[in-house]
């Protein structure tokens, strides 16, 4: 794939799901796919013993669609995530406010969960055009980036899809990826910048894998060979079939439009959302607090500090000078 790769309306489509896995992945499992569900469970009854409620089926059925539903390396893939997740300590990170080092990534890389698409999976929108890694990167590590993601990440998971999940009415569990390529320049993609962008496309596979549903790479110019050949190897071929490039802005705003409807994208997306607010003013399910309330009472055994991460769907953004901060604090 290139950034040469033209939107074809007839090839185009906003999921690789069948109609029956959209009713939820774990309702479209078969007979042979149920008892084999229950084998891995049982496998890791110790793992999980501390929260069943939030290793639930679908945790296990996406590990399990993510490696064809062969147990052996379903296996594999599971003893790495819970080591990857005792190692990086992911239960802390749950608990730490991170909203200095949000605003801070924000600034500097432009992204966030904004809207729904037409299918009611939340969209998470990065403009890596408008960004400037090599400077968020003097302030803050690549280990404390990924742990921002990893903690957004786990909302998504059990706020998010959720509260997009009442909203619609249906099971969603996937959700949508939008980077916005204008702009992007070949100064702009240094060691660090691979580094990170590895980083986190490796993080999103091996530990959070089938939560993908689509994957739009939107106004790409010739850079965007430079970036797939730094992201491609590192996905397995189930993810890179999610994968639509788009090069003219014209074909970009079609895609668009196909996918979402205008309320639900900002301006610079062929939307109604002022370009200067999407990213700290988010608009979906999870932004009703009716909603969140519902998600606190129904799913208790979700750690509660997620909920509690109020940040994460701020309404103003806040000027914060960090230059000078103890990175410790970050």
């Amino acid at each position: 794939m290139t950034a040469t790769t033209k939107y074809d309306k007839e090839r185009f489509s906003l999921t690789t799901l069948t109609e029956r896995e959209q009713d939820g992945l774990v309702s479209a499992l078969s007979d042979a796919e149920m008892k084999l569900l229950q084998a891995v469970k049982n496998r890791y009854i110790a793992e999980v013993a501390s929260n069943v409620g939030v290793f639930d089926d679908i945790f296990f059925v996406r590990f399990l669609r993510a490696r064809g539903f062969d147990e052996g390396k379903t296996c594999k893939m599971l003893d790495k995530y819970f080591k990857w997740r005792t190692d990086f300590k992911v239960n802390e990170l749950i608990k730490s406010n991170f909203i200095e080092r949000m605003l801070y990534v924000k600034k500097h890389y432009p992204h966030g969960y904004h809207g729904v698409d037409k299918l009611g999976r939340p969209m998470y929108i990065e403009r890596m055009g408008v960004g400037n890694v090599p400077e968020l990167m003097k302030v803050l590590s690549q280990e404390q980036i990924l742990q921002y993601y990893v903690q957004l990440y786990e909302y998504l998971k059990h706020v998010i899809l959720p509260a997009c999940s009442i909203a619609a009415n249906k099971c969603v569990e996937q959700a949508v990826t939008i980077i916005d390529l204008k702009g992007v320049s070949v100064t702009s993609i240094n060691g660090k910048t691979k580094s990170l962008v590895q980083g986190m496309a490796k993080m999103s596979q091996d530990y959070f894998p089938e939560i993908l549903g689509k994957m739009l790479f939107v106004n790409a110019s010739s850079i965007f060979s430079i970036i797939w050949a730094i992201v491609k190897p590192l996905l397995d071929s189930k993810t890179i079939k999610k994968v639509t490039v788009i090069s003219s802005k014209e074909k970009s705003l079609e895609a668009l439009a196909e996918l979402a409807d205008p309320d639900q994208l900002p301006q610079f997306l062929g939307g109604a959302c002022p370009n200067d607010e999407w990213s700290t003013n988010a608009v979906g399910p999870w932004m009703d607090p009716q909603i969140i309330r519902h998600l606190q009472d129904k799913y208790t055994s979700v750690p509660v500090e997620l909920y509690d991460l109020a940040y994460l769907r701020i309404k103003t953004a806040a000027t914060i000078n960090l230059s000078d901060r103890d990175l410790g604090q970050l």
